[in-house]
């Protein structure tokens, strides 16, 4: 019992790759062909893919654990008898090593689980440590944006001192903790569409999936495909939120400057909801924002899409080649048994099987002519893919120039502008100086007249006091020899 369970793991874990393979095609198909649909359209396609993995992966562990015995021996022989298959062969190898596989997958797991648990331990610390309330002005504004958006839950706001970016705990009893000082630093205005934010995070149940998706990244940790449309539902759960604070408010600007100003805070909770952790994302959130548009497939992702199309075509031909190998040693088998309980075989077993036996090849040449016309059509596919990258690189090629042509343009009209700003301001400064100087002059002859009038003052103040001296010694020297009025003999002529 318990190698069977090693074996059905192994099996499952080495299947959930192809798996993946096929759910990456999928979903690169959805995200080129969904540019223009809703975020909340793409993000409700990619969470059901996910589902729809996660069942095919448990489904298959059920079937390898308690399937039937005689589907599991057509199996098992189906993939013994394709040992001149490389793909195969490979698988057969991995399948041989299956207890090394799951004990490494196994400790793999043992120390993510040990990661997750300091995780929720951080999560346990900011609930419960260094929390401050907001006061009675926001409460009563987060009530009114609950009422909003239609929550029922009572929903606890507090000020953070561990927390460095807006986030949401908790699923059952959810508790959105701001930074110290982010009230403060920024207006009212953002400070509400950064609650809204969170609160459309409550709304939507984001915490519990994005619980429940941490689980599935961490189980299928070498499944790239898995990690990859994981990132891509992290991206359109932001722009879901994002277009329900638009929608809410009607205001872009303010929203984005919001999520600008609290890009400087760093953060490294993994199962919070936070408003913007990744620089990255939140370019591409606000040029969603501003054109309109959704984010698709970079060149590096179309170029591996192609190759993940071609690698599940030929997964594909060597699984049908395979299928009609089995089909054609099942008949062998049946006429072995047939032979076996028989004394003499009957001359129409023996035809029938020398017709069963020639049928094989012919069906080989139709798949290697099918697997011929399919990589040739993936070669197609490749080529217009590559077409249009490279019709999109002349568009934003040509954009790029005219861009630059208007801002040169706009440079050399600013340019000039400056110059005859710098003209009048010398202008201005020239006669500042005229002004200046004539102002000096002014002063010059202000001080003249005020040392010419002190002069004549000092002047009349020495005529004043000539003449008083003068007076005084008159008055002294008149009573005694005063001049006779007939002479100075005093005797009349005669």
């Amino acid at each position: 019992m318990k190698h069977q369970l090693i074996q059905a793991i192994c099996d499952t874990l080495l299947q959930s790759l192809w798996l993946g393979l096929v759910l990456s095609v999928v979903t690169g198909l959805t995200i080129i062909f969904t540019r223009k649909s809703s975020a909340r359209l793409r993000y409700r396609l990619l969470a059901g893919y996910l589902l729809m993995f996660t069942l095919a992966t448990v489904l298959t562990l059920f079937f390898h654990l308690t399937g039937p015995e005689d589907i599991k021996d057509l199996y098992n022989q189906t993939i013994g008898s394709s040992e001149n298959n490389i793909l195969f062969s490979g698988y057969q190898y991995l399948n041989s090593k299956s207890e090394i596989i799951v004990l490494i997958w196994f400790l793999m797991i043992c120390i993510k689980f040990t990661r997750l648990g300091v995780g929720f331990y951080n999560l346990y610390r900011l609930k419960r440590e260094q929390l401050i309330p907001i006061g009675k002005y926001w409460e009563d504004k987060v009530s009114y944006l609950c009422e909003v958006l239609q929550i029922k839950n009572k929903i606890t706001v507090a000020e953070s001192g561990i927390a460095k970016i807006p986030m949401v705990l908790g699923h059952l009893k959810p508790l959105i903790l701001l930074p110290v000082g982010l009230l403060t630093n920024l207006s009212v205005a953002e400070v509400e569409v950064i609650l809204l934010h969170e609160l459309s995070h409550i709304r939507r149940r984001d915490y519990l999936v994005n619980v429940l998706q941490n689980f599935l990244e961490l189980i299928f940790f070498f499944n790239p495909a898995v990690l990859w449309i994981s990132t891509l539902i992290k991206e359109e759960r932001e722009n879901c939120c994002d277009d329900m604070v638009i929608a809410t408010k009607q205001n872009k600007t303010v929203y984005i400057n919001a999520l600008l100003s609290c890009q400087q805070y760093q953060a490294n909770q993994r199962f919070a909801m936070m408003l913007s952790a990744n620089r990255n994302s939140l370019v591409g959130r606000v040029r969603r924002m501003v054109s309109n548009d959704n984010h698709t497939l970079s060149g590096v992702e179309k170029s591996l899409l192609t190759v993940c199309l071609i690698t599940a075509v030929v997964l594909t031909a060597a699984f049908s080649s395979v299928g009609s190998q089995s089909v054609s040693n099942t008949p062998d088998r049946l006429v072995t048994l047939v032979a076996k309980n028989t004394i003499k075989p009957q001359t129409d077993t023996l035809k029938l099987r020398k017709k069963l036996t020639t049928r094989p090849p012919k069906k080989r040449v139709k798949l290697k002519r099918s697997n011929s016309s399919k990589l040739q059509a993936a070669n197609v596919v490749q080529s217009e893919m590559i077409k249009i990258k490279s019709d999109e690189a002349k568009a934003r090629f040509e954009e790029d120039r005219k861009r630059s042509e208007v801002n040169k343009r706009r440079s050399d009209e600013a340019k000039i502008r400056s110059d005859e700003t710098r003209a009048r301001a010398d202008e201005a400064r020239a006669r500042a100086d005229e002004a200046k100087i004539r102002l000096d002059h002014s002063k010059i002859r202000i001080d003249a007249a005020k040392t010419r009038a002190e002069e004549v003052r000092i002047r009349a103040e020495e005529v004043a006091e000539r003449s008083s001296k003068l007076r005084v010694k008159i008055e002294s020297s008149g009573p005694k020899g005063s001049p006779s009025p007939t002479g100075p003999i005093g005797d009349s002529p005669r």
